[in-house]
């Protein structure tokens, strides 16, 4: 019965050192601080690309540029963060800060009042992307 009681009890204290333990972020995901900035200038960008180009085709060409440029400016590719936006999509609770960090990041920042102030921080936060032929070419 003392053994019994010994073992419930030495399993329980498994147990909740088990559950007190974090989890480890995986190697190869994106740090919570760098996803934050990387999402916020994504969200950027996806507003920017509905201002710009006259057809759904050239906007889509545009807002993948700027998503390049987004990948460049943090020195990862497309696969790493792919990756890493999954990885938070099944941690809800590593997710919601980096969201409702965006939100009030992008309520305190500054409207923009004309096309050129738009321009001109377009080039500040992403660089000035290549020109986009009609074909979708960027090697010029």
């Amino acid at each position: 019965m003392k053994r019994t009681y010994l073992s419930v009890i030495l399993l329980s204290f498994l147990l909740a050192l088990g559950a007190c333990k974090q989890e480890q972020m995986p190697e190869g995901i994106i740090p919570q601080a760098e996803m934050k900035e990387i999402l916020k200038s994504i969200h950027l960008a996806n507003a920017m690309g509905q201002r710009t180009g006259n057809t759904l085709e050239q906007r889509n060409a545009n807002r993948q540029e700027l998503y390049n440029a987004i990948f460049s400016r943090f020195g990862v590719d497309r696969e790493t963060f792919y990756n890493s936006y999954l990885y938070y999509l099944d941690h809800p609770e590593k997710l919601d800060p980096i969201y409702k960090d965006i939100i009030t990041e992008l309520n305190e920042a500054e409207p923009i009042e004309n096309e050129y102030e738009y321009e001109s921080r377009r080039k500040k936060d992403l660089g000035t992307p290549k020109p986009i032929d009609k074909a979708g070419d960027t090697s010029k």
